[in-house]
């Protein structure tokens, strides 16, 4: 507020009136324009406009007390006063609309170069590389060639099974002239015992598998459930409901261990939502979350979801137990995160068919959003765990399609891995061309990833035959079979 300012004149009349306390209407909608702009060149200027709809049907103009925030500000700069962006630098760039507390992304790209690029012609392997190329097209990017077999058979080994190649595995494919290989070859992985182990490994990691002080049991009977439910695959929605409801003793079910994870009910709602939400909630212990649309009420109220949680070897369900709401002082009601209060005794039934359910708008997109980084280097959300309308995708629609794709089929893994490892974006090579080696985003060439250390360990003893001893597990070993990183 400006001492000169229009709000500064606005509270001033409004105290000079009376100060009148009136029933305000509550905002139900806020829109801005343009959703998305593709400048002509850098230096141009893009009018931003701001619209709110109120519970009282009044549709306003509220562009004067929008604040406009870009991502980068060396990348656009706003006038306050006008509300006018300047693009000063190429590339894509985000502006966050803020009013009241509703929270906008305005996207602005510039073409990163001055020569079109025609990509109609490329191949697409999947409905991936329609979305992909369309951005390469819109920015002017060239694609990179296509990665050559070797590259190909090496790359998709280490990603699907965290394994180099074999010298037989590469002589035979490298031999083979069947020009559906590739296809065949992802089939072949995907369905092997190695894709069981290093996914094990994978969601291990997510889960934070270890064993607790004077009790490895415990991790071990975890470590064997999760393999089951990979080898099986079981539909990553059952996989959720599963964890999420566990109870007993966690010796015997595996799932249990998930509430010996971390140490209270706060901790547990924000393990939660990053691993099954991709969503930060912790933002909201404090205050309401300042660019996304979680408030105190949700944090604490998923955390009372979880307080009558007993931990302990034996996971168990109390009668009582309670968190409470900073802000009131009193017990936090029990919570749906953004959407409702709880009423049953144990809510984590609900929370469980809630977040399962087809329609949840942050499940199916955190957990394929988690597979494309496995796949592709880089999230289309990144960071992974931190998926909200102020931090949008690289590309919007892929995301939400592979999000619907994963969803009717059924939530099963091994086909979303399938969808990304046929596209053609996966298939390039990781060697950039003078025109795209800027791109760190877009795909328009392979990104390079470093390997996970258990499979750097176990790739050094394959090349050199010389296996490490893992405490009291039999020579020959391999790392990424361990149920315990310590």
């Amino acid at each position: 507020l400006d001492i000169d300012g229009s709000g500064a004149r606005l509270l001033q009349e409004w105290i000079e009136e009376g100060a009148l306390r009136s029933r305000s209407s509550t905002l139900k909608q806020f829109t801005v324009q343009p959703r998305s702009h593709v400048a002509a060149r850098v230096g141009e200027f893009v009018a931003l406009s701001a619209a709110a709809q109120f519970s009282s049907g009044a549709s306003t103009d509220v562009t004067q007390w929008t604040v406009f925030t870009p991502e980068d500000s060396a990348a656009v700069e706003i006038d306050p006063e006008t509300a006018l962006a300047k693009v000063l630098r190429r590339g894509r760039h985000i502006v966050v609309a803020r009013y009241l507390d509703h929270v906008v992304p305005i996207e602005i790209l510039v073409p990163l170069s001055d020569s079109l690029v025609e990509l109609s012609r490329e191949p697409r392997g999947s409905f991936v590389d329609g979305h992909v190329l369309q951005t390469l097209e819109v920015l002017r990017l060239p694609v990179s060639p296509k990665a050559d077999d070797s590259a190909f058979l090496r790359r998709l080994t280490l990603d699907l099974t965290g394994r180099l190649p074999t010298l037989k595995m590469q002589n035979a494919y490298l031999g083979d002239a069947d020009p559906n290989k590739r296809r065949q070859l992802v089939d072949r992985l995907l369905s092997s015992d190695e894709f069981t182990e290093y996914w094990t490994l994978r969601f291990a990691k997510l889960l934070r598998i270890r064993s607790q002080p004077g009790d490895a049991k415990a991790a071990l009977t975890y470590h064997s459930w999760l393999r089951r439910q990979i080898d099986d695959g079981v539909g990553y929605d059952q996989f959720a409901r599963d964890l999420l409801t566990a109870s007993g003793d966690t010796h015997q079910v595996g799932p249990a261990s998930f509430y010996r994870t971390v140490s209270g009910p706060r901790e547990q709602a924000e393990f939660t939502s990053e691993f099954f939400m991709g969503t930060r909630l912790r933002c909201a212990n404090c205050h309401n979350h300042p660019l996304d649309r979680w408030t105190q009420d949700d944090y604490h109220g998923l955390a009372a979801v979880f307080a009558k949680v007993k931990q302990g070897r034996v996971i168990e369900v109390a009668a009582n137990g309670e968190v409470s709401h900073p802000r009131t002082g009193e017990a936090a009601v029990p919570r749906i995160p953004g959407e409702r209060f709880l009423k049953e005794p144990d809510g984590r039934t609900g929370i469980a068919e809630w977040l399962t359910d087809s329609r949840n708008p942050f499940f199916a997109k955190a957990a394929v959003n988690r597979l494309w980084k496995a796949m592709m280097g880089r999230g289309l959300v990144e960071p992974t765990d931190d998926l909200r309308a102020t931090n949008p995708a690289t590309h919007p629609p892929l995301l939400s399609e592979l999000a619907e794709d994963f969803v009717r089929h059924g939530y099963d893994l091994r086909h979303t891995l399938r969808v990304i490892a046929l596209s053609s974006a996966y298939g390039r090579t990781s060697q950039a061309e003078p025109e795209n080696r800027s791109d760190d985003r877009f795909y328009s060439h392979a990104f390079s990833k470093p390997l996970e250390p258990e499979v750097l360990a176990d790739a050094i003893a394959d090349v050199t035959g010389v296996f490490d001893q893992y405490s009291d597990h039999p020579a020959g070993t391999r790392a990424v079979s361990l149920f315990d990183p310590k």
